[in-house]
């Protein structure tokens, strides 16, 4: 399946599951995980759904081998989504390979773990979570995943320019995916044309800020913009994301605000009003530098 084919096919899903139909389950990996992890799909999210499956969009986000109970909840609440009666198609399952499971055997062995733990043959989105450790190694076992059909897309996440470009050149299949740091403080325009020239698709975490990008929401300049479409903040920041073709990953723990989230089709940004939420880009890069021998070192220390 070609990239352009597999993203039109997530932008229908998405397009299909307006709040008339199935609606919001947004989830961002990583930030209730200990050690890595299987599947990070939160409590306070499907507390929040109240039970009402019209309020939940299938993206399933976590990473690979988490130990103890974020595991076994992750678990059991996407056993119990497919329970309800949605289609396993109809669920967008992302999962990641976390640095101690790099390396090409161990990477193997934890696709093959994710896929028993969630009881299902295929992974929609497979990632490898960080730059480091032995990404080459992962990135081999992805690609024999892929070409088995246990893995729909691979790529890549946390990967600033200079690496990517790096990695891109010497693999043989490129990321189909870059998950960054992106939304208006957080603009990512620099690596985007390295990304084109691999035709890889960016994938925005922290689409309303977070990290030291605090303020999205409640931006002066988005706002403004929204009210003359009867938009938050939060609607611009994510229809100005999905102007530029960027797949935004947003969450929340409340039902209309998920319906918001996804009402953001029936607009157009203009191309001035574009420009001038790119005079909003303070951090182009994002505000974690994942460079930094430090952050390099902590990391490989704690989980390589």
């Amino acid at each position: 399946m070609e990239l352009s084919d597999w993203f039109k096919g997530f932008e229908k899903g998405i397009a299909r599951l307006l709040p008339e139909q199935r609606a919001a389950f947004f989830s961002e990996c990583g930030k209730n995980c200990v050690n890595g992890g299987t599947l990070s799909i939160y409590r306070k999210i499907y507390e929040g759904a109240k039970g009402d499956m019209d309020v939940f969009f299938q993206l399933a986000n976590g990473l690979p081998g988490v130990k103890g109970e974020v595991v076994e909840k992750g678990k059991v609440y996407y056993l119990t989504f497919l329970k309800s009666g949605i289609p396993r198609q109809d669920i967008f399952l992302v999962t990641k390979v976390w640095i101690s499971n790099a390396g090409e055997e161990k990477a193997a062995a934890s696709i093959d773990e994710s896929l028993r733990k969630l009881r299902t043959d295929y992974i929609d989105l497979l990632l490898i979570h960080q730059a480091y450790g032995d990404v080459f190694g992962s990135w081999r076992a992805m690609e024999k995943a892929y070409r088995t059909g246990k893995v729909r897309a691979i790529g890549v996440s946390n990967f600033q320019a200079g690496r990517f470009f790096d990695f891109a050149h010497y693999v043989d299949i490129k990321p189909m995916v870059n998950q960054l740091q992106c939304n208006p403080l957080v603009q990512q325009q620099g690596i985007g044309p390295i990304l084109a020239e691999h035709g890889t698709k960016m994938m925005a975490w922290g689409p309303f800020g977070g990290e030291g990008a605090e303020g999205v929401v409640k931006n002066e300049l988005l706002a403004s913009i929204g009210k003359g479409y009867g938009k938050t903040a939060a609607q611009v920041a994510l229809r100005w994301l999905t102007q530029r073709g960027i797949v935004a990953i947003p969450k929340s723990t409340h039902v209309e605000r998920m319906r918001q989230n996804l009402d953001i089709f029936d607009f157009t940004l203009t191309d001035e009003e574009m420009k001038r939420i790119a005079t909003l880009n303070s951090h182009d890069a994002g505000t974690v530098n994942f460079g930094d021998p430090q952050f390099v070192k902590f990391l490989i220390e704690t989980y390589g």
